[in-house]
């Protein structure tokens, strides 16, 4: 019956404010794409039309929104002046770099999800993709989240190269 996507019980629909990750993770096949950025004046004519349409909020599906603290800070401010909630994807690395600073300033515009993509709960793992985070940045990164009132979602992936039953209970003690 179409397409109907709730956010913080607002209907919301995506839209995306980059392309591209920096990142080097193996198992991934836009490792290493140039970020290219959306310019300012067009995400803000294509909030105003989202909102015309009478969403209340957004998914912001680019690979790492939650990448640049300033480039980050003007989008959501833009959100927050058209009272747009949001969600939004990032990596622990990125999103621990500021401390508490990335979360606060996110809960402060309307973010009201994140998803990280932490892999696993194992350092063998995480190490083996060449994911370039640590297990303490990704507990500390749904620390920061949820301190700010952020719901936190993480993908996980099993079976990643060199899996075995300890790296998965490594991952099962993470995700509880």
């Amino acid at each position: 019956k179409g397409y109907h996507y709730s956010l913080g019980g607002r209907s919301s629909t995506t839209m995306m404010t980059a392309r591209g990750c920096p990142e080097r993770c193996t198992f991934c096949e836009d490792a290493m794409t140039p970020v290219k950025r959306s310019s300012l004046e067009n995400l803000c004519l294509e909030m105003d039309d989202i909102k015309a349409m009478g969403f209340g909020g957004v998914y912001l599906f680019d690979d790492l929104f939650a990448l640049s603290i300033k480039d980050s800070e003007e989008t959501s401010k833009e959100l927050y002046k058209r009272d747009l909630i949001f969600r939004c994807n990032a990596q622990a690395r990125y999103f621990t770099k500021w401390g508490e600073d990335f979360a606060k300033l996110l809960s402060e515009h309307g973010c009201v999800e994140i998803a990280f993509g932490h892999e696993t709960g194992s350092q063998k793992i995480l190490d083996n993709i060449k994911k370039r985070t640590t297990i303490e940045q990704n507990y500390k990164s749904v620390e920061y989240a949820r301190k700010y009132g952020i719901n936190v979602k993480s993908f996980i992936l099993l079976g990643l190269p060199g899996e075995d039953w300890e790296t998965l209970k490594e991952t099962e003690k993470f995700i509880r």
